[in-house]
């Protein structure tokens, strides 16, 4: 790392004052002196290098288009490589060519996809089913669009290929993270990684068109300067548009709930800041409260409806999440949100605020109920287990745990499928005695008061042709039994009993497929050992009748 370090003076950082726009006003200006018309020569570099900066942010905003338009979720940069994109399949690929593979197959499936759903509508009572299917339409109708106009730049897409493939060099990527944080570019340097928020629609920027910002981490590697662009929608979606269990709406909605602690948890990448949007969106329309958030980085803005709303972004406007969780509870908040409790004082701090009188809505890195309450208490050391076991038990309101399916017949679209477990004397008794193994039960029992556990919900969203049986195991707390469940479903359902019969028939033919290609790999290997025999015979016979000949 130390020789990458000595590029940082190969080239002209981005000024720290970059009011452009006025200083090179100034240079058109008469000089007056021989020193004024150093420093207009000096004010018109600088415009110079804010234009090259600014190109840097066109460039970012192509490739930040594209993967929208491709229904992804991360952006890699990183230097000599090429542009990467975490896309529909989920796996990462390289974003130019998954364009020019995909951007035909795409529109043609579009296409397809829009007029079976047109062929759907016109059987179709139901009202409801009605409104939905219209809905697809008008969004299966927008991205032919979106794939129409990827084929029309095809060969714009190629030539980009052909002539800028790969981020060019470290200083490049350095120039970049110069252009978009030029107050923390020291910061950067010193920390050797940066979390912020961009928004690539400021300053009057009309190159993306997509109403999304990006939550981005920009870091060192041995190779130099990387980032990864996290795409965030700018528009906030209720609970209804996400379609979310109305259990949800009553957690949060509920007059007698005003402290304890609310935890939204799921892998990277399931939606948890949108869900947790959702709720401070609903809280902010139906009560008038001060609500503070805490985050790293600032993701959703939020606009003030009934309730006064303070957002506080890590490294931009506090320290760290604990010294603004203390300063919080001296700002007369009604409601706390903690963009991640990722250590043992920042959870100290939340639980000492869910228990004076403060609901604090946080989120963390775990995949269900069970397991969350372990972390919780797993921070803590042995000694200390009793007090916070009381503390946590007391202060829980709920746990809201998800993953997201892939929806079925839909393009680039996912279900999240959520798990609800609500604070009750059963579940508090779990928790005081040290039973966690048990919570999964309890959810299954208290189903009628708005709990839910994820396999009895992947469950009902296969009877409603929501999500694929394949799918639907994919995201399974217990495969086996869920198999068994969907397996009951088949049988009173003709259409999944035919879907499950070919997709066995598929299977078999994959599995013919793989053994014929192992036979054909083993017919290789008998060929290539019988002329290895060959020729080791052929060696053996004409060193026997060398010998024989000099004898």
């Amino acid at each position: 790392m130390d020789d990458s370090m000595n590029i940082y003076d190969d080239f002209a950082f981005l000024p720290e004052n970059s009011n452009f726009d006025n200083d090179f006003a100034k240079s058109k200006e008469e000089p007056s002196s021989k020193d004024d018309e150093k420093t207009i020569e000096n004010l018109k570099e600088k415009q110079f290098t804010a234009t090259q900066f600014n190109q840097y942010k066109d460039e970012l905003d192509e490739w930040l288009n594209l993967m929208v338009e491709f229904g992804g979720s991360d952006l890699h940069l990183r230097p000599d490589f090429k542009v990467s994109a975490r896309l529909g399949s989920k796996d990462i690929e390289s974003l130019y060519d998954f364009a020019i593979e995909n951007s035909q197959p795409m529109l043609t499936k579009s296409q397809e996809h829009y007029q079976a759903l047109q062929a759907k509508m016109g059987t179709i009572a139901d009202e409801a089913q009605l409104q939905e299917i219209k809905s697809r339409l008008s969004k299966t109708e927008e991205k032919i669009n979106i794939y129409k106009n990827c084929c029309n730049k095809l060969d714009e897409l190629k030539k980009y290929v052909d002539e800028k493939k790969h981020i060019k060099d470290r200083v490049w990527m350095l120039n970049l993270a110069k252009a978009m944080q030029p107050g923390d570019f020291p910061k950067f340097i010193a920390n050797k990684s940066l979390d912020f928020s961009y928004d690539p629609r400021t300053n009057n920027r009309e190159v993306f068109k997509y109403n999304y910002t990006f939550r981005v981490n920009i870091f060192f590697t041995m190779e130099g300067a990387c980032a990864v662009f996290r795409a965030i929608p700018s528009d906030i979606k209720t609970i209804e548009e996400l379609n979310l269990p109305k259990t949800i709406r009553d957690i949060v909605g509920k007059s007698k709930i005003n402290n304890g602690l609310i935890l939204v948890t799921g892998p990277t990448g399931s939606g948890k800041s949108t869900t947790l949007a959702a709720m401070v969106d609903y809280i902010n329309k139906n009560h008038k409260k001060h609500i503070i958030t805490i985050e790293d980085p600032i993701e959703f803005k939020y606009k003030p409806d009934k309730c006064i709303i303070n957002q506080r972004g890590v490294g931009q406007d506090t320290l760290d999440f604990k010294s603004a969780l203390r300063a919080a509870l001296r700002e007369d908040p009604d409601i706390i949100l903690i963009g991640e409790m990722r250590d043992l004082e920042t959870i100290e701090i939340a639980l000492h605020a869910a228990e004076t009188g403060h609901l604090v809505l946080s989120t963390l890195h775990t995949i269900d109920a069970q397991e969350t309450v372990n972390r919780i208490l797993g921070m803590f050391p042995s000694n200390d287990q009793n007090r916070i076991r009381s503390s946590f038990a007391g202060a829980l309101v709920a746990v809201v745990s998800q993953r997201l399916v892939p929806k079925k017949n839909a393009l680039n679209e996912s279900l999240a499928v959520i798990e609800i477990m609500q604070n009750n004397a059963a579940v508090s008794a779990r928790i005081l005695e040290g039973r966690e193994t048990e919570i999964l039960d309890i959810i299954k029992s208290y189903s009628e008061s708005g709990m839910q556990d994820f396999d009895t919900v992947l469950a009902r969203f296969y009877k409603e042709h929501k999500i694929s049986k394949e799918a639907a195991l994919s995201k399974a707390t217990n495969a086996s039994n869920l198999a068994k469940e969907l397996g009951a479903i088949e049988l009173s359902d003709p259409v999944l009993q035919l879907e499950a019969e070919e997709l066995l028939r598929e299977k078999q033919k994959q599995e013919q497929k793989e053994i014929e290609q192992l036979r054909i790999l083993q017919e290789e290997e008998k060929r290539r050992l019988e002329e290895l025999e060959r020729v080791n015979k052929d060696k053996i016979d004409k060193t026997r009748k060398t010998r024989s000949f000099s004898l």
